[in-house]
């Protein structure tokens, strides 16, 4: 089954959140916000990983095209945008 991440970045630490596709957690934990702390972290799902999706921040543009060069498909989200999304969901 397809698992898909998601980046919860700051400037020292990065909250990594890997579900299943159906939604049920598979690993959530924290790295460090450097791109090769954050390929570390993920390695172990490589294979697996449809989409990773990172919020959109000063870091981001960083992060996105060391992860985007590491072979993963990846999206970068507005944070207010997606707190509407989510807000308007039953």
């Amino acid at each position: 089954m397809a698992l898909f991440v998601g980046l919860d970045v700051s400037l020292k630490t990065t909250s990594i959140c890997v579900v299943e596709a159906d939604g049920s957690p598979v690993w959530e934990g924290k790295t460090e916000s450097e791109p090769i702390a954050l390929g570390k972290a993920l390695v172990g799902w490589r294979q697996r990983i449809a989409l990773v999706g990172i919020e959109a921040c000063p870091l981001s543009e960083w992060l996105y095209g060391a992860l985007v060069g590491s072979g993963f498909q990846i999206v970068c989200i507005e944070t207010r945008h997606a707190q509407r999304f989510l807000s308007s969901r039953p």
